[in-house]
């Protein structure tokens, strides 16, 4: 997807000044806020495909790609511990169709918080975290010229971690972030059936997801 291989240039570009250029006498100080705008890629499990009212067609993967942002404040509480104050992603995915045929778009978004430990060296800060929070995912789509959606949503914990490097003082490249997402999600459904009865039920199922995540941290109070 360009926007995705855009985004991973720009990120290796970025580290490799930053391991090439940094200057050889140049210390890590400790900032009291971190803030991480970035790009994200995320596999999200849609449970059981046969208890799904959208059509196998335009939705025919259990496993869907989505792509968008992550934005992430930290607080810094020790050297070796920040809390993640929430971290906000949201991504995105054309999927389904409107009623004129154009393509619907299906979203989801996870907003988490917690603590996050770091490990501390001259040029790079690895970090791990387990995260827990909200998520959610939003699809629809026309069926005998009626439409239907699917609203999934529950708790959602995160256990990751990644790599930031430092560019200067102030900035990072986070290089990767790798996050594994649980979760019991309920899925609402809505629509109506081929004799025109209409349908709102839920099923509940435990889903597990992916993120992958790249940007920049701007560290801050020092």
């Amino acid at each position: 997807m360009p926007h995705g291989t855009m985004s991973s240039k720009l990120v290796l570009a970025f580290a490799g000044f930053a391991l090439a250029g940094a200057p050889a006498g140049w210390a890590q100080e400790i900032e009291k806020v971190t803030v991480l705008f970035g790009a994200s890629v995320s596999g999200i499990d849609r449970g059981s495909i046969g208890d799904s009212m959208l059509p196998s067609s335009e939705f025919p993967d259990r496993n869907e790609r989505f792509t968008g942002f992550v934005f992430s404040p930290a607080l810094t509480m020790r050297p070796y511990l920040r809390v993640v104050l929430g971290e906000l992603a949201a991504q995105y995915r054309h999927a389904g169709a409107t009623l004129d045929g154009g393509k619907e778009r299906s979203t989801t978004f996870q907003l988490l918080f917690g603590p996050e430990f770091t490990k501390r060296f001259k040029r790079t800060t690895l970090f791990g975290h387990a995260l827990v929070g909200f998520g959610g995912t939003q699809r629809s789509s026309i069926v005998n010229e009626h439409g239907v959606s699917e609203n999934d949503f529950g708790v959602l914990p995160a256990l990751g971690g990644g790599v930031d490097v430092n560019i200067t003082r102030r900035y990072a490249v986070r290089v990767l972030q790798l996050d594994y997402l649980p979760g019991r999600m309920t899925r609402n459904q809505f629509g109506m059936d081929p004799n025109g009865s209409i349908i709102d039920r839920d099923v509940t199922s435990t889903r597990h997801n992916w993120r992958v995540t790249m940007g920049i941290v701007i560290h801050a109070g020092f």
